[in-house]
């Protein structure tokens, strides 16, 4: 086995090669996440192995490592996510975008009547179509893992490791109950949550059929259908604010959906030319060298776009007099 100090020196040495490898890698997660269009229940994070790990793993299991390259989450990332169905949406794609070494479920090894540590765990290494290109040079030997799951399962695992409660026969007998407990709540959360998001899709294809559901009076869901229909889907953002809107739109006293179909369709016209009036003044900053980053990008504000559903509904109604000085 090498001594820890040759260990040592290489880890010393290619520390620029691992850091430019995780920031890769977070780069490529990041994308991952975003085009699955899925959200982060925490901003997603990487970290390098510590040397004393390292060396700390190889004399406990005898890994007769020689170079920390063999250390397989040598670069360790973690997509923490709100959603079980969304996990599982992620590891596809992962799978697809990366050479997968190893595949685990945690939660595999658990019987019915257990708790524990749930997670996905995926060893990857980088394709070897990307090792062409000059910003990956030095990537072929180096390999990652992977750790997907949900925000409920995260906070079990956090727990479960300050506790040192990883399987039910480290737990003392008389906690057992109460770790018991703890672990099915975070279960429920997370049925719960894939419950919400079944029934949240469930609801909106019932807004789209007005004689199964009562759509007079405006809610989250309900508003941002309105919105739908009534701006261009060209405007349209996957973050839009609608909570906020809403509030807006109670305070002015405007919670009937006809009452506001009605309004914005007087202001449409109005309001889109207030949109692409806009957008030409954003692209005139832009080429007279504005410090300020663009809310849009320049293919949107070349294509007449500036406002949201939302901002365009803010627009209609300051137009109609019903927008609340103090918003």
């Amino acid at each position: 086995m090498t001594e820890p100090s040759s260990l040592a020196s290489i880890y010393k040495s290619e520390m620029g090669l691992y850091r430019r490898f995780g920031a890769a890698l977070g780069r490529e997660l990041q994308a991952i996440v975003e085009q699955a269009g899925v959200t982060l229940a925490v901003p997603l994070e990487h970290r390098i192995k510590t040397l004393d790990s390292i060396q700390g793993k190889t004399r406990r299991k005898d890994r007769g490592w020689t170079d920390p390259k063999e250390v397989s989450d040598l670069i360790g990332a973690r997509i923490i996510l709100l959603f079980r169905s969304e996990v599982d949406e992620v590891v596809k794609r992962i799978e697809k975008s990366l050479d997968v070494v190893d595949h685990e479920d945690t939660g595999g090894r658990l019987s019915d009547s257990e708790f524990g540590y749930q997670s996905v765990h995926i060893q990857v290494k980088v394709p070897s179509e990307w090792l062409k290109l000059p910003t990956m040079t030095g990537f072929d030997e180096l390999g990652a893992e992977i750790q997907v799951r949900t925000a409920a399962q995260h906070i079990w695992a956090v727990t479960s490791h300050k506790f040192q409660y990883k399987q039910e026969s480290s737990v003392p007998v008389s906690l057992k109950r109460s770790i018991n407990r703890a672990a099915a709540l975070l279960e429920t959360v997370d049925v719960e949550f894939e419950r919400l998001l079944l029934s949240r899709a469930e609801y909106r294809r019932a807004l789209a059929e007005p004689q199964k559901e009562d759509r007079r009076i405006l809610d989250v869901e309900s508003l941002r259908a309105v919105l739908g229909e009534v701006w261009p889907e060209q405007n349209r953002e996957d973050d839009e604010d609608y909570a906020e809107l809403l509030a807006q739109l109670v305070s002015a006293d405007l919670t009937s959906r006809e009452e506001l179909v009605r309004l914005l369709s007087e202001q449409k016209e109005q309001a889109l030319v207030e949109d692409a009036r806009r957008a030409a003044d954003e692209l005139r900053f832009m080429y007279e060298g504005s410090p300020l980053k663009p809310e849009r990008s320049i293919e949107q504000l070349e294509s007449n776009i500036f406002y949201t559903h939302v901002g365009l509904t803010r627009v209609a109604l300051s137009q109609a007099g019903r927008l609340l000085a103090a918003f």
